[in-house]
């Protein structure tokens, strides 16, 4: 875990696209590990070029659809 305020560099994979995405980013909040909860942090996207924005957007909308 990163505090917050720290800057990333990220590289993944969205689910059912090979081709990975890279952006920096910045953690907005970090949760510590709890009995009912892993640890995590926000990351918010600084910088995405349009391409990557709407591959993420269009992961979303199909999750909020579901499966045809």
């Amino acid at each position: 875990l990163r505090p917050t305020g720290t800057e990333v560099a990220l590289r993944f994979n969205l689910p059912g696209n090979e081709e990975p995405m890279q952006t920096l980013g910045r953690v907005v909040w970090v949760r510590s590990a709890t009995d009912q909860d892993p640890a995590g942090m926000g990351i918010e996207f600084d910088e995405l070029s349009d391409e990557d924005r709407e591959r993420i957007n269009g992961m979303i909308r199909s999750l909020r659809i579901g499966p045809s």
